[in-house]
């Protein structure tokens, strides 16, 4: 992971919607990837090249621990875990 790039999620724990915000330096596209523990992809949204806040609807999925990945091209930019609760 390199330079400069920070990526933020709240709430941790979510139950619904999942909100967050990257800090990436340039202007290329990212997608982001929500990955199971066993390294599973389960969901995936591309943010456009003007666009670093986001809010995802994840309360479908089974609750647990996550990796949400920020990539562009085959290179991950940032992660973080995120807990996925139910109510």
């Amino acid at each position: 992971m390199g330079g400069g790039s920070n990526l933020v999620v709240y709430p941790n724990p979510v139950q619904g919607t999942l909100r967050g915000q990257l800090e990436l330096p340039g202007t290329q596209p990212v997608s982001l990837s929500l990955y199971d523990m066993l390294g599973r992809r389960v969901e995936a949204k591309n943010l456009p090249s003007s666009q670093r806040q986001f809010a995802w609807e994840v309360g479908h999925l089974p609750a647990g621990m996550y990796w949400l990945k920020a990539e562009q091209g085959d290179a991950v930019v940032a992660q973080v875990r995120v807990v996925l609760a139910k109510s």
